[in-house]
Formats: structure tokens, sequence, C-alpha cells
């Protein structure tokens, strides 16, 4: 293309544009399209209205000259650009006017809309592991003026703990209005109070947002899934007629772990012939604790090969397994052994004279050491002691002492006691012969 025709071309295509534009601002205006064409405005607030020229075809006519009027300054006023302000209570009608052709809107004017909640607080009960509650409901209603519409609901947060348990929803976005909250607490297995808030929230009304906190109180696992297990004072070893040190303790939980509190557990002597210094039902505690106090052993019975007595305590508990503790009552030296020296005549032939070699009115401590445990004797050759050390049968076999109270020590050993002719009680005899199965304990 020359540089002629080019500039031909040129001219022709500028005064196509330019009849293409003259005909558009020259069509005439069809109507006028007023967005919104109805709207509220709370007394004091502002709003804004546009307004569309159009022509025969709907086109769009921009650029025209707005004359903008309302029908009453007392409820709203209207600036050259659409601007409403809300003035007082009542219906105005807002006029675009366009070469002759008017547009209206419909604005109503009264005091700004208020949510009302039918209650800001809400409990959901569950157990751990276990279904979820059953969905409640909120009323949201409006006690303010005009209408409350546009109601959203905002991101909810969560406490400490589980996250995501909660689903909000509303039937509709306009008052009156029903929320529904849809707990989703399944995989919660630990107990606790779980919360989260809720937020909701309304273009102009005068108290957006509002809120409702929500509770998820998460209790533990159905009953059957109870569990018992002891958790302090099981096996103790300790001398026969004296309180345990420590306490047996059981401790509830259910199956994933949570305590249970303020179940009755009972506690019941059934081996050993003992007793309980305190009460026999008692309630776990908030970790799911019961203890049993002042649980003294005993010592009856055949004597054991070991000199050592099992005591049994039955722990129970409804929805549970139940468990039993164990202790073990042993003779000491000093507590039950002693004794009896004096009280069975012992020390008219074994005290201060010392006949025999045994000196038995000592203090205890220093009759036990001295005279008594692991001391050699001359007798059957040298193998027994007056008390042998080991604990068992074969150190009651290798005991003279005992060899002497049951007369039943070697010829060549010196003569029964107290007397070759008296034997002191078999009750009295098992007493010292459990104490040195049981390896001779001096406390």
């Amino acid at each position: 293309m020359t540089k002629k025709s080019l500039a031909l071309f040129l001219v022709m295509a500028s005064l196509a544009c330019a009849t293409v534009l003259t005909d558009q601002n020259t069509a005439p205006i069809a109507s006028v399209r007023m967005t919104p064409d109805s709207t509220d405005v709370p007394i004091g607030t502002a709003a804004h209205i546009f307004a569309f020229p159009l022509d025969s075809t709907g086109a769009l006519r921009p650029g025209q000259n707005v004359v903008w009027a309302t029908s009453d300054q007392l409820v709203a006023t209207v600036d050259d650009t659409g601007g409403v302000v809300g003035v007082g209570d009542g219906t105005a009608t807002i006029t675009a006017t366009v070469k002759g052709v008017q547009g209206v809107a419909r604005v109503r004017v009264g005091p700004a809309p208020q949510i009302a909640l039918g209650a800001d607080s809400i409990e959901f009960d569950a157990q751990a592991g276990q279904a979820s509650p059953v969905p409640q409901t909120v009323a949201v209603t409006n006690t303010g003026g005009l209408s409350l519409s546009g109601l959203t609901i905002g991101g909810i947060t969560y406490g400490a703990g589980a996250q995501g348990w909660l689903l909000a929803a509303f039937d509709t976005t306009v008052a009156p209005a029903t929320l529904t909250l849809t707990p989703a607490s399944g995989a919660i297995t630990t107990v606790g109070t779980y919360t989260a808030t809720v937020p909701i929230a309304a273009p102009g009304a005068s108290n957006s947002p509002q809120q409702i906190d929500v509770f998820l109180v998460v209790a533990p696992g159905p009953p059957t899934t109870y569990q018992m297990a002891i958790t302090a004072g099981n096996n103790q070893l300790v001398a026969a007629g004296t309180a345990l040190v420590i306490a047996p303790e059981v401790t509830i939980t259910d199956s994933f772990s949570n305590p249970i509190a303020g179940l009755p557990v009972t506690f019941q002597v059934i081996a050993g012939g003992g007793t309980l210094g305190g009460p026999a039902v008692v309630n776990t505690d908030a970790a799911g604790k019961a203890s049993a106090t002042g649980w003294t052993v005993a010592a009856n019975g055949a004597v054991p090969a070991d000199g050592r007595y099992v005591n049994q305590l039955q722990v129970t508990a409804p929805s549970t397994n139940g468990a039993t503790v164990q202790a073990l009552a042993y003779f000491s030296y000093s507590a039950n052994v002693h004794s009896i020296w004096p009280a069975q005549g012992c020390t008219g032939c074994h005290g201060a004279a010392n006949f025999g070699g045994l000196e038995l009115d000592l203090a205890a401590a220093t009759t036990y050491a001295n005279e008594l445990f692991d001391v050699p004797t001359g007798c059957a050759s040298g193998t027994l002691k007056q008390v042998a050390s080991g604990g068992g049968i074969a150190a009651e076999t290798a005991s003279l002492l005992i060899n002497k109270l049951d007369h039943t020590a070697p010829a060549a050993c010196p003569s029964g006691m107290p007397s070759n002719a008296t034997l002191i009680p078999a009750a009295t005899r098992d007493t010292i012969r459990a104490w040195i199965r049981a390896g001779a304990p001096l406390n």
C-alpha cells in the first residue's frame, strides 16, 4: 500500500468511527435501570444507587447526564452521584432522570436491624470414641428495625485440643432463620471439654457480629470398656501384724485410658486373715485412682515352705474386671520371736547364767546377733548352727534352736527346750519355724 493509499484509508476509518459514535450518542434513551431497585438504609447510614441508561435495544448508553431526586427529604436524601443517606422512618422513592426518562428505586429507612440469638452457648455431651451427639439448633431473629438479611457464618475458631469437630449451617440468610450445629466427635477419644466459637454476621446489623460459644464435653467411654489395673502396693513383704507401707492402689480407665472418676471401689480381705484399717468402699478420684488404707497383714495357717504367708485383698468395682492385690507376711525376731523366751520360761535356763552357751535374756538385737543368727555350735560335729541362714526348710533343718524346741535334736546335742519333758505350744513353735524359713529376719 502506498503512503497516499494509507492516508486515504485512515481518513475513511476515522469518519466511520465518528459516524458510529454520533449514532450511539444520539440514539434515544428507552429506560433507566436502577441497581438496586429496592434497598433498606438504617437511619444515619449511607448507601449507593446506580443508574444505567439503556436504549431500545437494551444497550448501555454511558456518559449521560443523570438528575437525581428523592420523594421525601425527611426520609432519605440523595446526591448527584446516587449516594443515599437515611434520615428518618419511612419509605422514599429515589428517581434518576436521563433525557426525560426516569428510573425509580424504593428506599426504606428505619432503625438498624439487630441480630438476636436464641442461645449464645450450646453444650454437647459425648462419650470417648462413640457416636456423635445429635445436632442442636439456634433461632436467629431480628430485634431491631428494617430487615435482617445477608446472614453469614464466619470461620469457626477452636480452643485447645481437637479441631474441626463442628459444622454450622443456616436454612436461610434472612431472619428469622435457623442455625444448625452438628458435632462430629466420634474420633475424639481423650476425655475433656472442647470449645468452639461460631461468629454470626449480617450487613447493616447494628450489633454484627454476634457469636455462639459451643462446648463439647467428652466423658469416658461406656462402662463395658472399663479396665482396672493395680498401680501401687502389690506384692509387698511385710512383718506380720503391721500395716503395708504402700497402700494398695488401683486405677480404673476406659478403653482409651481415660480415668473414671467417682466409681465406688470395694476392698475385701479374702486370704491371710489380715484386716483393713480404712473404709472398705472408696470412690475413685479425678485420676481414676482408689486406695485401701491401713491393710494389716497376718500370718495364719500352716507354715509355708518359705515362711511367707500369703495375704490377699480382692478389689471390685462396677463394670470392671476386678483385681487381687497380694502381700506376704513374715515373722521377725524383734516383733514376734524375742518375747517368746520369757513367756515360755526359756530365760530361766538361758538367762544371765548363760546355761548351755545360749543367753536369751539380752536385748533383741544383741541376742539375735551374738547368740542366734548364724552362730556356730559344736552339735552334730558342728553341722548345726543356733539359727541357720538362707531360709527355707533347709535352714530349719540346720538350726539347733528349732530342733531343741521340737525335741528332735540329735542325741549328742543339748537336751530339749524348755525341758526334755515339756514342749512349748505348737503354734508358738510354728512362729519360730516360720521365722527361720523366712530367712530369720531381725525386723
